[in-house]
């Protein structure tokens, strides 16, 4: 695991700045949790990669084409996790800027430059591990039955940083597929166990996911210190949900949930819970060994509750 992290808080934003300087946006590798505008929601990711090459992780909803543009106006390499219109909606819109990136969307190790590495381990319900591929569709009930179950799941390396995204796979909450418990169950053949420095929570943090084995699996409990992003979105009124930042909170040691807008129904000051009012920057330094956490808000409002 990394020898040193370094959480830089985010601090007050209160003098009519559009944006606020963030520390972490000198590292070498950069991972910027885009704050995609209302009342649409919208998920995109822009990882800048250590030789100036650009990975995009979903493209937004349709009306977000501006935004994602202004984040990327070139992408080398572009995930999409799922097919919903949060993450896929902006394609079309987005297709020049698209046009001569390599698309990831199928297992296997892609490596991205200088050391960094995006293993995919799960993409539309086949698990790839160590001992071969595995098809969930045999133990987890109505699999198909909606895009989010079918996320794909990978996790980027650099050194000792692992990061954990997953779209918004789906972990029985709700009534949906319980696929989080299939791939945690196997979980110590994917990533070692307590190697994850960063986990991005499924499905916006919303009740549906980020179920207990999932939890258990990456954030062991081990006294390290770790964070988490969630994708928040003002439409999506309890994202993060209380539960599940109750659950996570915990595993972090001091560590947080970070959120650029959570929904109104996120409780107000919850110990573990960071809100930027803008975008999550993540800077990882030192070939991996350390990182930084911090925020650009989107407007001149207090950054954090």
């Amino acid at each position: 695991m990394r020898s040193l992290l370094a959480l830089i808080p985010l601090l007050l934003v209160g003098c009519g700045e559009t944006h606020v300087p963030c520390a972490a946006s000198t590292a070498p590798l950069v991972i910027r949790q885009l704050a995609l505008p209302g009342p649409s929601i919208g998920v995109s990711t822009v990882v800048e990669l250590p030789d100036g090459r650009r990975l995009l992780i979903d493209v937004g909803n349709d009306s977000h084409d501006g935004v994602v543009r202004e984040a990327a106006p070139a992408v080398d390499f572009v995930l999409v996790t799922h097919g919903d219109e949060d993450h896929a909606g902006g394609r079309e819109d987005l297709a020049d800027v698209l046009a001569g990136a390599t698309e990831i969307d199928g297992l296997g190790l892609v490596e991205l430059g200088e050391g960094v590495t995006l293993d995919v381990f799960l993409a539309r319900g086949v698990l790839r591990t160590p001992q071969g591929d595995v098809d969930l569709r045999g133990e987890v009930p109505d699999l198909d039955s909606s895009e989010n179950a079918n996320s794909l799941g990978a996790v980027l390396s650099w050194g000792s940083f692992d990061w954990v995204f997953a779209g918004d796979l789906t972990g029985g909450g709700k009534g949906t597929p319980d696929v989080e418990s299939a791939v945690a169950a196997r979980g110590a053949e994917l990533v070692a166990p307590g190697s994850v420095e960063l986990v991005s929570l499924n499905h916006h943090g919303i009740s549906s996911s980020t179920n207990a084995a999932w939890v258990d699996w990456l954030l062991p409990g081990d006294g390290a210190v770790r964070h988490a992003l969630s994708n928040g979105n003002g439409t999506y009124l309890a994202a993060p949900h209380e539960d599940i930042l109750d659950r996570v909170g915990p595993r972090l040691n001091g560590g947080a949930v970070w959120v650029g807008v959570p929904g109104s129904l996120t409780p107000d000051g919850h110990p573990d819970l960071r809100t930027t009012g803008g975008e999550v920057v993540v800077g990882v330094a030192d070939g991996g060994d350390t990182y930084t956490v911090c925020g650009v808000a989107a407007e001149a409002t207090p950054a954090n509750r």
